[in-house]
């Protein structure tokens, strides 16, 4: 029931929306920005828009980091969902365990959401996650990145401590030590930390058994005691880090999809280089075609 226009046009705003969302792929010279504006119509950016219409009324666990948030964020929303807590969620990708990308849930039911540091609209620069009130949050990583929006990574790493400043005094941190500047924010947390990584300081360590073209086995240990193996076949650079003994999910494609088989060729999307790396062995006997897919995002 809801009407989608094809291109933007001030028209079609003629019906007096009580709501205006903006995404922060639109700036200043859009058609419908410059309405909004004109008829000082009320509107907010999408992220301001989650936090007072959904997030507020439920439980959000919010996942962040430079890197590994998409295939993080779908991990947790698929552990959630299969251990009945019935969450909601709203995934940056594709997902292969869920019909949609997103869903609503309950209140007072989880909500896992993607914590971007990318800014927010044309009209709050501010990075997307300082609108989503964390009740948990997780750190996946913190590398340099979006140099159009952090010049320097002491910017990106400031972004990050006045994020954890939402965290409620109940709430809970979580660290990938495998990363020192993700492991640093400890200092700065007002909440439980907790820790997971490859080192020895980590909280919850996993230790690799083994690699394969079937997956990769790895022990995970709590403190030093073992809590048991796991297998998963999850392509990337440590994405067994970020699974912490979620049995074995392959929950996103959109990363690294087999788009094409043939005996002697594999076309597999654009993809960084670390997982094609890591990867290779299972086409071996193969030639690799990178597929630089169309994959509209907000810079596109």
């Amino acid at each position: 029931g809801v009407p989608i226009a094809q291109s933007y046009a001030a028209s079609n705003l003629d019906w007096g929306p009580d709501l205006v969302v903006i995404g922060n792929a639109l700036s200043r010279g859009n058609p419908e920005v410059e309405a909004v504006l004109e008829r000082r119509l009320h509107y907010v950016s999408l992220p301001e828009w989650l936090k007072d219409a959904v997030l507020r009324a439920r439980r959000p666990i919010v996942i962040t980091g430079t890197h590994g948030k998409t295939t993080t964020t779908a991990l947790t929303a698929f552990v959630l969902d299969a251990a009945g807590a019935a969450p909601g969620y709203l995934i940056g990708g594709d997902v292969k365990d869920f019909p949609h990308s997103a869903r609503l849930g309950a209140a007072g039911a989880p909500f896992v959401i993607e914590g971007d540091e990318y800014d927010t609209a044309f009209f709050d620069k501010r990075a997307k996650f300082f609108h989503y009130l964390p009740e948990i949050a997780v750190v996946t990583s913190l590398e340099f990145d979006h140099g159009d929006i952090y010049p320097t990574i002491e910017d990106i790493e400031r972004a990050f401590r006045l994020m954890l400043r939402q965290i409620p005094a109940s709430g809970h941190l979580l660290l990938c030590t495998d990363f020192p500047r993700a492991a640093a924010l400890r200092e700065h947390a007002p909440c439980q930390v907790h820790t997971y990584g490859r080192g020895e300081d980590a909280d919850y360590r996993i230790e690799i058994t083994s690699n394969a073209a079937t997956g990769t086995t790895y022990v995970l240990r709590y403190r030093g005691e073992s809590l048991g193996p796991c297998t998963i076949t999850l392509a990337g650079d440590k994405p067994e880090t970020h699974t912490i003994a979620l049995g074995n999910p392959d929950p996103t494609g959109s990363r690294f999809a087999r788009i094409d088989d043939k005996p002697a060729v594999a076309v597999i999307p654009a993809i960084a280089a670390d997982t094609l790396a890591r990867k290779r062995f299972d086409y071996a006997d193969r030639t690799l075609v990178k597929f630089d897919k169309f994959d509209p995002a907000t810079v596109t």
